[in-house]
């Protein structure tokens, strides 16, 4: 059973709840793309916001990838153990996925989140209701919460697809919006804690920066 853990929610609908650091949790994303359907496992190990590991398998549990970070550095590991280097702060297209964002920001996506601050000096009302603000890349969000709760949220940027994200019973779906709609539904199926001690596997030394087709 999923502990939703929803009175321990912190105030603000972009950090990630203490409760959630310090933990492995499995998703199950099913994801439509016009006609076609399509499935992935995820496994986000959290130790914190910039460390965490993602990592991605088909419906029998095969491996596809493995995102690795660890503050300013994220390493990319494909299905067939080639490696390389990107930022983990750039925005990029995610295989499989059909969307654009940065690294640092994919937990809490997956954690039902905002996935970005806002920038420095910026600050919403969250009274209730709705609310905006711009992060520190420029970028657009607006959301809304109720009863406390985001419930929720669409992304704008210049460059790059407009995203729509709201909380449903059992998860919470993704409308990535392009000439043929892409949804994407999640939903948490397990959790448990890392360990006393969690550790990440440190990024090696002299790995390239990742280009596009690296990641597909």
């Amino acid at each position: 059973m999923v502990d939703r853990r929803e009175a321990a929610d912190p105030a603000a609908p972009w950090q990630i709840p203490a409760a959630d650091l310090g933990t492995q949790q499995l998703f199950r994303l099913q994801i439509r793309a016009g006609v076609d359907d399509g499935s992935l496992r995820l496994t986000l190990r959290l130790r914190d916001a910039g460390h965490f590991e993602l990592a991605a398998a088909d419906p029998l549990g095969r491996s596809l990838w493995t995102l690795t970070v660890h503050g300013a550095v994220g390493v990319w590991r494909d299905r067939g153990g080639e490696t390389c280097r990107l930022d983990p702060e750039a925005s990029r297209p995610w295989p499989r996925l059909g969307f654009g964002m940065p690294a640092r920001d994919l937990p809490a996506l997956l954690l039902e989140r905002l996935p970005s601050a806002p920038a420095a000096g910026e600050k919403p009302q969250l009274g209730g209701g709705p609310f905006a603000y711009d992060d520190a890349t420029g970028r657009r969000w607006e959301g809304i919460l109720a009863g406390g709760r985001l419930v929720r949220w669409r992304r704008e940027v210049a460059g790059e697809r407009p995203l729509s994200w709201v909380r449903e019973e059992g998860g919470a779906r993704l409308r990535v919006e392009t000439e043929g709609i892409i949804e994407l539904f999640w939903r948490a199926v397990s959790r448990e804690p890392l360990g006393l001690e969690p550790r990440l596997p440190a990024a090696p030394e002299g790995l390239a920066e990742c280009r596009y087709a690296d990641l597909l």
